[in-house]
């Protein structure tokens, strides 16, 4: 049997990016013995916080998937040639977690 716990957004501590440009809550890694230091797990949900606009963090080999929550939205840049793409409240977006990828936010975090 699966124990489910339901565990509030503030149980959930905020680690702030290395380049200082937002924060992001781990919701869950799977699976279960994964660590995201070691880059060993399967599929990752995190919330994340967008503080200013800047680069993304390099995820190569993963499949990145954004829904944009809160706020405005994001104009999102990634890719070789680079692809441009407005980041809409609750419009999913997938794209190449290896690609260079950057985002300016729309009107404030």
């Amino acid at each position: 049997m699966i124990e489910v716990v339901h565990l509030g957004l503030d149980d959930v501590p905020a680690t702030p990016w290395r380049n200082g440009g937002g924060t992001t809550r781990e919701l869950w890694l799977w699976p279960e013995h994964a660590r995201f230091e070691a880059l060993d797990f399967d599929l990752r949900i995190a919330r994340a916080r967008v503080e200013r606009d800047g680069p993304f963090s390099d995820f190569a080999g993963f499949e990145r998937h954004l829904v944009v929550l809160a706020g405005e939205g994001l104009e999102l840049t990634h890719g070789d040639p680079p692809v441009r793409a407005r980041l809409r409240p609750l419009e999913p977006y997938r794209f190449d977690g290896g690609e260079p990828a950057s985002a300016r936010l729309v009107r404030g975090p």
